[in-house]
């Protein structure tokens, strides 16, 4: 809850949510939390799902990572994909 809150102060601020191109970028680090805690899976679809409404794209990091979440935690993925269709595999 305080990350979402500081996320949305962010953006009321007009602070981007382009990642730099040298790091993990937040949506990274969202995804990367589901891939090591899948419990945490509810309040990461919140999270993602409020990046990408604010403009942050789905990079190639990204879909590796829900690649890995995929194939290490399957429910967990349905449900970020189904919240988040932006982060389903294309095609």
């Amino acid at each position: 809850a305080p990350a979402m809150e500081m996320a949305e102060f962010l953006a009321e601020h007009s602070v981007s949510t382009v990642p730099n191109p040298r790091g993990l970028d937040t949506l990274d680090r969202v995804l990367l939390q589901v891939l090591e805690a899948p419990f945490s899976v509810a309040g990461a679809t919140r999270f993602a799902r409020f990046l990408i409404d604010a403009g942050a794209p789905v990079a190639r990091s990204h879909r590796q990572l829900m690649n890995m979440i995929a194939d290490a935690h399957p429910a967990a993925h349905r449900r970020l994909v189904d919240a988040v269709p932006e982060l389903s595999p294309p095609g």
